[in-house]
């Protein structure tokens, strides 16, 4: 039952992060997303409430609802990773809200049924062993509490360390080996199926030997797959997950570009957008000598803005990977102006680091998705 929550929650934010880059990061993407994750679940619940299978064979029933979970997220990873090109959809192209709903429901409710399935069987597991039916609600609240706990356990895992450390693929494969050895303890202390267990523990081996050596392999053609009809024609140069988002740069020609969560944010270098821009906007105060940028701006304002006689640039930028990742591409005289004295960057988020300063700034420039 630990093993379900980690398994739901981490499978759960790994299809919302696949259908953010799908979907190119909307918050109407996250709310199609979680109503689809939702109904299948309502509708495993609804399935298995109506399914009784011997209390023999309970065991192998949760183990095989588990399993199935497991294997869904997996194949659900690459299914989104091409699902661009099966909806017609050009580069850069926006899907349109239908196209949303239904492809959100056929990729994600497949992967959430199993979750809703597992729940109640899980609780007539429980009841089995308890070896009385009439009373369900023990068995019930022990299900949830248990389920919760691995939630918590697999969302904090997820969350602050796997999502940087490794990539989606190799994260579901983990938890499905997980599963595979969870399952087999279960079946060989209950009902001691030596075959089936036996080749529950050879899967689960293969499953983690195969996300040690081939794991990274596989993630790069997973990339590259997605990269094809995201951004034909551009050369991959890097590619991240951060907590925050999906990051990639294309390159093509003298210029790079970034994509966060499938959208095209920013080229650089491009002095023909950034100066014009620096220029006009920092002329719309008569003296501005303390600037705030929120998001963005190292691909070629910054150094535009350093021309001014500023004595102090606060610059918020939520995600510290973004930086990392394409620091090395910029122009010198970028670089140079992010290691400015007068440049000072934060890594918050925006509107906690303005409720919480005590600086009046002259100039406040909000660059989302310039």
């Amino acid at each position: 039952i630990l093993t379900l929550g980690i398994q739901a929650i981490v499978g759960q934010s790994i299809l919302i992060r696949e259908a953010l880059v799908l979907m190119f990061g909307s918050e109407v993407a996250w709310s199609v997303v979680l109503t689809a994750w939702l109904l299948g679940v309502a509708l495993g619940g609804i399935l298995a409430g109506r399914w009784e299978p011997k209390r023999e064979r309970l065991d192998v029933a949760l183990a095989g609802t588990l399993i199935a979970l497991s294997a869904t997220v997996t194949i659900d990873i690459w299914i989104f990773r091409g699902a661009r090109g099966w909806l017609g959809a050009e580069p850069g192209e926006l899907l349109p809200l239908s196209t949303t709903v239904w492809s959100a429901i056929l990729f994600v409710v497949p992967a959430s049924l199993w979750v809703g399935m597992a729940f109640p069987l899980a609780s007539r597991y429980l009841e089995h062993l308890d070896g009385n039916r009439s009373e369900g609600s023990g068995p019930l609240g022990r299900v949830y509490a248990l389920e919760s706990l691995g939630s918590l356990l697999g969302g904090a895992w997820f969350s602050f360390w796997a999502v940087e450390n490794y990539p989606p693929i190799q994260v579901a494969l983990l938890c499905g080996a997980l599963t595979l050895v969870a399952s087999a303890i279960l079946l060989w202390l209950t009902s001691r199926r030596i075959l089936v267990t036996t080749l529950l523990e050879a899967s689960a081996v293969a499953t983690f030997i195969l996300t040690a050596v081939g794991g990274k392999a596989v993630n790069q053609q997973l990339i590259e797959r997605r990269w094809r009809q995201l951004a034909p024609g551009y050369e991959l140069v890097a590619e991240t997950d951060t907590r925050y988002q999906n990051l990639a740069i294309g390159h093509l020609a003298d210029q790079y570009t970034l994509y966060s969560d499938g959208q095209l944010t920013s080229d650089f270098p491009d002095p023909y957008t950034y100066a014009p821009l620096a220029h006009f906007w920092m002329s719309q105060h008569h003296s501005p000598r303390h600037v705030l940028m929120l998001g963005g701006g190292a691909e070629g304002l910054l150094a535009e803005i350093l021309r001014h006689p500023v004595e102090r640039v606060d610059v918020v930028e939520p995600d510290p990977r973004q930086m990392e990742l394409t620091e090395s591409y910029l122009a010198t005289t970028d670089r140079q102006a992010l290691e400015d004295d007068r440049v000072h960057i934060h890594h918050l988020d925006g509107r906690f680091f303005i409720k919480t300063q005590e600086n009046r700034f002259d100039l406040v420039l909000s660059l989302i998705h310039i």
